[in-house]
């Protein structure tokens, strides 16, 4: 997923406009552009596993009332996790680039608070926008828990009905926040437009403890996850085939493709099937492990490689240097990052407790 972001970014940044290639390459990629371009909406799959791998604690306690997550932990978690690589990340942005933004603007990115869009600043951390919704997602989360946390006391089927309806008013309200705002959620501060992103995986995570049981021994069952990755496909057909003026249309397909992908891999899991020779390989593992990192820190390299691969004047060059460049410079600096950030702040985190629930496992 990090490497579709990074492709996205690389076809943008070669015939688009921007501070660092004002005189971007006069080449057009044709009917192969929309097909480029939306590669970016693999941010969304980032969204739904947060959905179903940060809520599924939370979903447990409030359906069978386990052990009560500690939300000081939660909370202290979710920071060590997040914040010292971004940090880190926007300071080296900042150093590189020297955008010339106010003191404001500046102090908003660290603050979690969003990306000022139009501004300069946007130009070199615009990207930022997906780290700052996932923090509004982990705050409502632990609010949404202490109001919901009474609900133990009902029967199990009124949390279940419940709990749906808050994801589909969730999923709505989003989805008529962007219909309204129009397409605006990118670097900006309009956090509700994306929250919709989150709610197919809290809709895993609530029905995984009913459905899992029941969709064992059955064969029928086989077909679902190929139906979820056909939906996923599906999704990304819609988009690639879609105008951005078709907001709400653009939201179900993004609802879709990440929908899809998630829970096509999650429903294999859950119905006992091994997960393909393709995709279990160590070097993939080694890059899901530094994927945080790679996102954060690739927009960066692919700003600076940019100059040089337009000023080869054709689009097939300058795609060889931006990968060929900026590939292995993003894995190295990820490496580093993750090796000297990510881990030891990772070590620092109290150990999960485990959700309570088998045979189905984190992914």
């Amino acid at each position: 997923m990090a490497l579709a972001v990074f492709v996205q970014h690389t076809t943008t940044l070669l015939v688009i406009p921007t501070p660092r290639v004002p005189r971007p390459l006069m080449a057009s990629y044709g009917d192969l552009f929309p097909w480029l371009w939306n590669l970016n909406a693999v941010i969304y799959t980032f969204f739904v596993l947060s959905g179903y791998l940060i809520g599924r604690p939370f979903l447990r306690f409030l359906l069978d009332a386990g052990k009560r997550p500690d939300l000081l932990a939660y909370a202290r978690n979710r920071a060590l996790r997040i914040v010292p690589a971004f940090l880190v990340a926007f300071v080296l942005t900042l150093v590189v680039f020297r955008p010339s933004s106010s003191a404001a603007d500046l102090l908003s990115v660290p603050a979690l608070l969003g990306v000022p869009s139009p501004s300069l600043l946007d130009q070199y951390a615009g990207l930022y926008w997906s780290v700052h919704v996932e923090a509004v997602f982990y705050v409502g989360l632990g609010l949404a828990f202490l109001a919901l946390a009474p609900l133990v006391r009902r029967p199990r089927a009124v949390r279940v009905a419940v709990l749906l309806a808050l994801c589909v008013v969730v999923a709505g309200l989003s989805g008529a926040d962007r219909l309204l705002g129009g397409q605006q959620a990118w670097n900006r501060q309009e956090f509700g437009q994306s929250l919709f992103g989150f709610v197919p995986g809290l809709v895993l995570a609530l029905l995984e403890p009913l459905l899992v049981p029941r969709l064992r021994g059955l064969r029928w069952a086989r077909v679902i996850p190929i139906g979820l990755a056909l939906g996923c496909l599906a999704g990304y057909v819609i988009l690639a085939v879609t105008g951005e003026e078709r907001v709400l249309v653009r939201t179900g397909a993004y609802l879709l493709l990440s929908g899809g992908a998630v829970g096509g891999a999650l429903t294999a899991q859950w119905l006992g099937r091994r997960p393909s020779r393709l995709l279990d390989r160590r070097p993939l593992h080694w890059l899901g492990e530094r994927s945080y990192s790679f996102y954060l820190l690739h927009y960066l390299v692919l700003l600076l490689v940019a100059p040089l691969a337009v000023a080869t004047g054709h689009l097939t060059t300058g795609w060889a240097v931006m990968v060929g460049l900026g590939l292995p410079l993003t894995l190295a600096l990820a490496a580093v990052s993750f090796r000297w950030l990510e881990r030891p702040f990772l070590k620092r985190r109290p150990r999960p407790e485990p959700a309570g629930l088998t045979p189905a496992a984190y992914p």
